[in-house]
């Protein structure tokens, strides 16, 4: 499993060409080897929430309707991306992706092999 990150700004002018402010982008793709892409299939995982957008995790996201706010497995797979004007939102929705593609990487493996019997000394 990897996630493809990519980071980018912009200037933008007045209409008289004096700097104004920064835009800053974020994008990922989450990109799946085989294996990972056959449990997210067979465990049906594409809609699994990695991470929901608060509002105060970019404060000047605008989504078209409440759903964009909910980061998927299967939108990651097609590919993300948000511009801001405040850097520090988006470092801070770069980790929290992070994090829960590490959960969901571990809810994989749980999942794959889950069952079985073993015994618990009390």
């Amino acid at each position: 499993m990897r996630l493809a990150v990519g980071r980018g700004q912009s200037h933008d002018v007045d209409r008289k060409g004096r700097p104004e402010r920064v835009s800053y982008s974020f994008s990922c793709r989450l990109d799946l080897e085989e294996p990972e892409a056959k449990l997210v299939e067979t465990y049906v995982q594409s809609e699994h929430s990695i991470h929901f957008l608060g509002l105060d995790d970019v404060r000047d996201f605008r989504p078209k309707n409440e759903s964009d706010r909910n980061l998927t497995v299967g939108r990651l797979i097609a590919g993300w991306s948000v511009t801001s004007h405040f850097v520090t939102d988006l470092t801070r929705t770069e980790a929290s992706i992070r994090s829960g593609l590490d959960e969901f990487k571990v809810l994989l493996s749980l999942m794959e092999n889950y069952g079985g019997q073993e015994f618990v000394e009390i």
